[in-house]
């Protein structure tokens, strides 16, 4: 797929070399577009390519007080957080997906914390490799294996989680730490692992505990990305939102929040690409938020 590459502070929207190179479309013996290439990827369209330049500015952070240039595009992030209308229907988020994140406007910066691009004027705050669907699959495949070792048929897993409630989520009696992968954002030679208590073996509970620490993680995060000063409002997306039922109205109990929705059932990454490139384009310019 074809990025829509912005630069900010620019006339009209332009791509660095380097994410020119990442495309596969690029001509590097004469510093432009294959366009033989991208005619016979897409045939029959008619696009208007951006600029490739080694000046491509996104904008700057100011760090220590001194302001630094940053070069680069819109990733995936943040045309998923478009597609959500970050920013627009509430200032902090949450990404749901294979991965996760949790965004929140606000200047300043700590170790806690990375700051994103948003336009020339803006910058958000993130805690990214937030253990997700990824994390959730290990465990998944631990339990559906030692089911189906017992049983021969299809796992539970999937089964279970979808038909789990709000009050068996809310109850779960376990500590569950999903930090399993080395770029987690908690991890540790001693993180990733299932509490074990001698009262509770039925497989529910686990699978509920795992479900309510799995979500318990974005309540911590936002609180440290906003100063303990969560927005009245927080919207979520991404593909594990429509895993379960539980999922939203549990993350409004823990957040104590109004939780909004996408509503969409196209991908918002996508659909975070086209209102990029619809709003550069009425924009003529820099893009506003």
């Amino acid at each position: 797929m074809i990025g829509y590459c912005y630069g900010g502070g620019c006339i009209k929207p332009c791509s660095n070399v380097t994410l020119a190179a990442g495309t596969g479309f690029y001509n590097i013996t004469e510093n432009t577009w294959d366009r033989d290439l991208t005619r016979n990827f897409i045939p029959n369209i008619n696009i208007a390519f951006c600029e490739i330049t080694d000046k491509a500015l996104l904008g700057t952070i100011t760090l220590n007080n001194k302001k630094i240039d940053v070069y680069g595009g819109f990733g995936d992030f943040q045309t998923a957080l478009r597609g959500m209308d970050f920013g627009i229907k509430a200032k902090a988020a949450i990404n749901l997906g294979t991965g996760s994140q949790v965004a929140f406007f606000k200047n300043g910066f700590n170790e806690a914390y990375e700051l994103r691009p948003w336009n020339t004027k803006s910058i958000f705050r993130t805690i990214t490799h937030i253990p997700s669907g990824r994390a959730i699959n290990v465990f998944k495949t631990i339990i559906d294996n030692i089911f189906t070792l017992k049983s021969g048929g299809d796992g539970i897993f999937w089964d279970i989680w979808a038909s789990l409630t709000v009050n068996d989520v809310i109850n779960a009696p376990l500590h569950v730490d999903l930090n399993i992968f080395n770029a987690a954002w908690k991890y540790s030679n001693i993180s990733g692992f299932i509490q074990l208590k001698e009262n509770v073996t039925d497989i529910k509970s686990i699978i509920a505990s795992i479900a309510l620490n799995w979500l318990k993680q974005y309540k911590e995060a936002l609180n440290i990305i906003s100063d303990n000063s969560v927005p009245e409002k927080i919207i979520v997306g991404g593909g594990c939102v429509h895993r379960a039922d539980f999922i939203v109205p549990v993350l409004d109990i823990l957040c104590d929040r109004e939780i909004i929705t996408t509503k969409t059932t196209v991908d918002e990454t996508l659909l975070g690409l086209i209102k990029f490139a619809k709003q550069r384009r009425l924009s003529g310019e820099n893009y506003e938020q």
